[in-house]
């Protein structure tokens, strides 16, 4: 997926190569970054900014809680890559909600931290998980996914 510059406006526009359909996008945002995948929003939230989100503003999205400015430039887009990979083929989405007693006294304005798992059903016969700190990634493969009797996928 590679972000677009628009000519003489500056705006970043969202490119998902081989996926012209509704289930999988990135929009860069001001102070955030958010990944839309079937009808969920993984949002990326500058440290900075944590502070003005209101609780309806993240309400219902995974919200990732890393320290983004911890990372390069090039460490983040890696990250926003490697998130799009694991949905790729992918037939559902369910996210899991739990609050975080670790981050239990972390203070922000709008909503206690959470940790999330991402479950995602695909096609591709991989199963594996993968961590980002507060977002667990659970790749499940089901043997009806690989014979094609799912229809509706990303790509």
């Amino acid at each position: 997926m590679t972000p677009v510059v628009r000519p003489r406006t500056n705006e970043i526009i969202p490119v998902c190569p081989r996926c012209q359909t509704k289930y999988l996008f990135i929009n860069f945002y001001g102070v955030h970054t958010s990944i839309f995948v079937f009808d969920k929003e993984i949002m990326f939230i500058d440290e900075n900014s944590k502070g003005t989100y209101t609780s309806s503003d993240v309400y219902n999205n995974v919200v990732y809680e890393g320290n983004l400015r911890e990372m390069s430039h090039l460490e983040i887009l890696q990250m926003f890559a490697d998130f799009i990979l694991y949905f790729i083929d992918s037939d559902s989405v369910e996210v899991l909600t739990t609050g975080d007693e670790a981050k239990k006294y972390k203070k922000y304005n709008y909503y206690d931290p959470r940790v999330f798992i991402i479950t995602i059903k695909n096609r591709n016969g991989i199963n594996q998980e993968k961590v980002f700190e507060n977002i667990t990634i659970s790749l499940w493969c089901d043997e009806r996914f690989i014979m094609g009797s799912v229809s509706q996928s990303i790509l």
